[in-house]
């Protein structure tokens, strides 16, 4: 498969070949060529199957990770309306219940295009840390110096995952608190094993003792770092803070690794009340307004949406 000039981890053959091997996870990748047949731009989606006895659901969803990768000389918003346009008509062949676009950079950014498609946006808080202006220690809320302050005298530690009983352990957890999340595109356990091996994806755990009660994931990837899958044990940290720490220690590397900015990619639900919005607010991050695309396969609800709900 080629690959564009320029190269971002998110749309990458490198991570297009991690999602192949994961069972239950397809990859779909749209390139654009020029006259010359170089690669110009590409965009990469995955689907994955989300099921469940209780409550009783199956459906396939697709997500995209940003807008696409290209080429200095290209004009990425006029290709990514054709990669995106083509992209949309094989996801729907596949039959995903919905799409969805994250991580968009700027709240207008391919607006026509992706209205001409047929999606539809949702308000996002984005919230972010900017590690070029100050060391994040200078920002701490006294709230979130005290919760980690309280976390580190129980005895709670964070560190990479060192071994595969670690992030078997860690995946449990993850499965455990995203499984009544309908709108989480959650990794299985053999996705996780990927991301553990690959030299750009850190797994950070939280022990007390031998037993792992919180983590994170964390992407380092053109210039930035981008904390995924915050979770934390409830019934054994009160309080439900233990992310806290967790999140911490990703942020403290990515400013070690001189990070320009470090984003959790759950956070910014459109509701004040989000534990992950509120947390990385205590931790000094700023928010933007931003959106998040969704195309239901269902044309008439999807149609009710666009036309009467959006408008």
């Amino acid at each position: 498969m080629p690959q564009s000039a320029s190269w971002q981890f998110q749309h990458s053959l490198v991570l297009f070949r991690m999602y192949e091997q994961a069972p239950g996870h397809t990859p779909y990748m749209a390139i654009a060529e020029d006259e010359n047949g170089q690669v110009v731009g590409q965009l990469l989606a995955v689907t994955r199957w989300r099921k469940s006895l209780l409550p009783l659901y199956l459906y396939k969803q697709a997500r995209v990770f940003g807008t696409g990768d290209y080429t200095d000389n290209a004009n990425p918003q006029e290709i990514f309306g054709m990669l995106l346009g083509r992209l949309t008509r094989i996801l729907k062949m596949k039959l995903c219940l919905y799409i969805e676009f994250s991580n968009i950079p700027f709240k207008m950014y391919g607006y026509q295009h992706l209205r001409a498609c047929g999606y539809f946006p949702t308000g996002w808080m984005e919230t972010h840390l900017d590690l070029k202006e100050a060391n994040p220690t200078d920002r701490l809320s006294l709230k979130s110096s005290r919760y980690l302050k309280e976390l580190t005298e129980m005895g709670l530690q964070t560190r990479e995952a060192t071994s595969d009983a670690e992030v078997k352990e860690f995946c449990k957890l993850l499965k455990k608190s995203y499984r009544y999340v309908l709108q989480s595109f959650l990794p299985n356990k053999e996705l996780i094993r990927e991301y553990h091996h690959n030299p750009q994806i850190k797994i950070y755990v939280t022990t007390n003792g031998n037993k792992v009660v919180a983590g994170c994931v964390c992407l380092f990837a053109n210039g930035n770092a981008y904390g995924c899958y915050a979770v934390t044990n409830k019934k054994l940290v009160p309080k439900n803070h233990a992310f806290h720490i967790s999140v911490w220690h990703a942020i403290e590397e990515a400013y070690r690794r001189d990070c320009g900015k470090f984003f959790i990619v759950d956070a910014g639900q459109p509701s004040m009340h989000n534990t992950l919005t509120k947390m990385m607010l205590n931790l000094g991050a700023v928010s933007t307004n931003k959106y998040r695309w969704y195309h239901l396969n269902v044309p008439l609800v999807n149609t009710i949406i666009c036309k009467w709900i959006v408008g």
